[in-house]
């Protein structure tokens, strides 16, 4: 579970900024990294991760016609 002292560690304010930094280390090539953060987070935080992502993401998955982004990280993470 990825707790309020992680997210300060880390000098996060939010749990989207968490969120984000997993993406981040996907799209600069660092797997592992993403999936060890990833692993971190609780089941209920991975599903408002998705959640996250599903929103946050819309449009840019939609205006470049990918689909199944969610699907997409959870085969990468898993």
């Amino acid at each position: 579970m990825v707790t309020q002292n992680t997210l300060e560690h880390l000098d996060f304010v939010t749990r989207e900024d968490y969120f984000d930094y997993i993406l981040e280390s996907k799209a600069n090539g660092q797997r592992t990294q993403a999936r060890e953060l990833f692993k971190k987070l609780s089941a209920k935080q991975k599903k408002e991760f998705f959640n996250y992502v599903d929103t946050a993401y819309y449009y840019d998955a939609h205006d470049n016609n990918v689909q199944g982004l969610s699907a997409e990280l959870v085969n990468y993470l898993m």
